[in-house]
């Protein structure tokens, strides 16, 4: 409550810094997301944040709003760091993320607009869709038969999700975001008859598992025929498991899905239906749906990209940037025409302690030839060579296109570079025991663009 009052408090400030005159009408904070369905509990997980959307008068122009909140936040409130908002999906509203009295806090822009036609997939206000993203909590809270149930059932998916690799920060590498999973829980809370939470995480997965996604998952309550065909935007062709959202027409909360990921997340809710089944019978145990995924001992080639920087100040915009244009990284993988393979991102940024840097983030993809490749070379060792430049040129092209790059010119760094699996858990060892990471001499420079990657 005392976070609520201070992001508030500057929140009307901002206003004023407007020149906006109070006849305008009073500023709104609401509660999003976690916060909002109530799941954060009395202390936030280190990858956690707290949600709001800030409903702005009309006659604040959102830009200026932006810089103005932006300057007080950090000269009138403390706050540490101030960057712009990840986005979840087609939620892209404006905001901002900061640290204020030790938590991170996410708040999203938005105003009421009088007389908008409905939002669909094809045409939302950006302006808007924070408010829309508001008008889909209160929906998925009002539509479940017991919120109680629901709050517990969501806290275990995202555990689950988090713990099995397949839950996507702002959709990271195409994964299922927080807003989709809370439908997902909603809709089996909906089909659900029993009221005990083992049967509902039960019946969780069986019903996610067994659903047909050729058709959208939709909350029953959603006003939309069912039978009414979804309509796709370009990007979201690519998806196989499309989720709606319970508000607007034709919004879809998957459209970054990469159809890598959707198999990935297929395959964990199979394997979670069958250890919910176990357990029922006395043959498995609850910690083990839970367990975590044994990503670095599961495969033997990774591609690694660092994010580094001087600040924090710097670190989380460029991060942001990077996140946002990641996102697209395993279909540029799936679209490699000279081989079969396959990438799996395990999406989690960690954190870890550098020699040159300050500040230092680190993201994994861990990839994989499925089948001998059309065009092959080979070293001297006979291992199959596949040359990964044309992804590298096209994600770097997007990445430098960082607008903030001149500003912090010297103040952040980016490698990409193939790291065999040898390395990967010599990097995870020291991230444990809290040291700095030494990197082993190989034959790969720091920007890796063609990898050797056995054929396994």
């Amino acid at each position: 409550q005392e976070l609520e009052a201070q992001v508030l408090k500057a929140c009307a400030s901002a206003v004023k810094a407007c020149g906006v005159s109070s006849d305008a009408g009073p500023v709104e904070l609401r509660p999003l997301g976690s916060n909002a369905f109530g799941i954060n509990g009395s202390t936030i997980a280190a990858d956690e944040s707290v949600n709001f959307v800030v409903v702005a008068p009309l006659s604040v122009e959102i830009t200026e709003y932006l810089k103005a909140l932006k300057s007080i936040l950090r000269s009138d409130f403390g706050a540490e760091v101030v960057w712009p908002t990840s986005t979840d999906g087609p939620l892209a509203a404006p905001g901002l993320q900061f640290q204020l009295q030790g938590t991170e806090t996410q708040l999203l822009l938005t105003q009421d607009i009088p007389m908008l036609p409905q939002p669909t997939g094809l045409a939302l206000v950006q302006n808007t869709t924070g408010y829309l993203a508001y008008e889909a909590t209160m929906a998925i809270l009002a539509a479940v038969p017991s919120q109680t149930l629901f709050r517990q059932l969501l806290r275990c998916i995202r555990l689950w999700a988090k713990n099995r690799g397949v839950y996507g920060h702002a959709q990271d590498f195409g994964f299922f975001g927080g807003m989709a999973w809370a439908i997902c829980c909603a809709r089996a809370c909906q089909t659900c008859k029993l009221d005990e939470l083992g049967a509902v995480i039960t019946h969780f997965f069986s019903y996610l598992s067994g659903w047909n996604w050729q058709q959208p998952l939709r909350l029953i309550s959603y006003s939309q025929d069912p039978e009414e065909p979804w309509v796709f935007n370009a990007p979201e062709k690519r998806s196989s498991m499309v989720v709606a959202l319970p508000v607007g027409k034709h919004v879809n909360m998957t459209s970054h899905a990469s159809e890598t990921a959707m198999k990935l997340t297929q395959k964990e809710l199979e394997r979670g239906a069958r250890i919910t089944s176990l357990v029922l019978s006395g043959k498995a145990q609850w910690r083990d749906l839970f367990s975590e995924a044994k990503f670095f001992d599961r495969h033997k080639h990774f591609i690694e990209f660092n994010f580094l920087a001087s600040t924090l100040e710097v670190l989380q915009p460029w991060m942001a940037w990077g996140r946002e244009h990641l996102k697209g990284l395993p279909v540029l993988f799936e679209d490699l025409r000279t081989c079969n393979i396959t990438a799996r991102a395990l999406p989690q940024w960690i954190a870890y302690k550098d020699a040159e840097w300050p500040h230092a983030r680190a993201v994994f993809v861990a990839v994989r030839v499925m089948s001998k490749p059309q065009k092959t070379e080979t070293d001297g060792n006979g291992k199959i060579a596949i040359d990964l430049r044309e992804v590298a040129v096209k994600i770097l092209e997007r990445i430098s296109a960082w607008p903030e790059a001149d500003r912090f010119e010297g103040q952040f760094d980016l490698y990409m570079r193939h790291s065999p699996q040898k390395q990967v858990q010599a990097f995870m060892e020291s991230v444990r025991k809290d040291e700095v990471v030494v990197r082993q001499k190989n034959e790969a420079t720091d920007l890796e663009v063609t990898s050797q990657i056995e054929n396994a």
